[in-house]
């Protein structure tokens, strides 16, 4: 929902075109796979246009803020060794083992925070950025067709 709408959200603060479409950039976080690579693109667009105005061209070849890597790397090294530790639970027959599977469990757990947090500051971030601009009555979509209706309305009962 937050992508949909910080998505949608680049029109109001002056982006003149998106990589991606709000629909697609929810989207891509659910398809196996491809949600590894795309999922981090639709962000990095959504950080970089939300910055800007859409001031350049050439967002794409636009190198990620090293802030948005760490925490894109902490989330999928969270994701691998999490499963890493599954399957040694899984495997471990001796208590030494489970004490490794245990000790690793709690460091994946550790990493898992630490990109968690990253996450929320990634959100807080791109809104903070997204609220820096301001939006005139005028810019709002729904503002053309409401003031035509109150238009309309007011000339029918006068």
């Amino acid at each position: 929902m937050w992508l949909h709408r910080t998505y949608g959200n680049l029109v109001l603060v002056g982006s003149k075109r998106a990589r991606f479409t709000r629909g697609w950039a929810v989207a891509y976080w659910f398809i196996p796979l491809v949600n590894v690579v795309r999922s981090f693109q639709v962000i990095k667009d959504l950080w970089l246009r939300s910055d800007s105005l859409n001031d350049r061209d050439a967002y794409d070849s636009l190198p990620a803020p090293a802030f948005l890597t760490g925490w894109w790397g902490m989330s999928l090294t969270w994701a691998a060794l999490g499963r890493l530790v599954r399957f040694m639970e899984r495997d471990a027959r001796t208590p030494l083992e489970l004490i490794n599977a245990t000790d690793m469990g709690m460091l994946v757990n550790a990493i898992g925070l630490v990109a968690g947090v990253l996450a929320i500051k990634v959100v807080l971030e791109i809104d903070r950025r997204q609220q820096c601009f301001e939006v005139s009555p005028a810019q709002h979509p729904g503002a053309a067709t409401q003031g035509d209706a109150r238009a309309s309305t007011s000339a029918q009962t006068h």
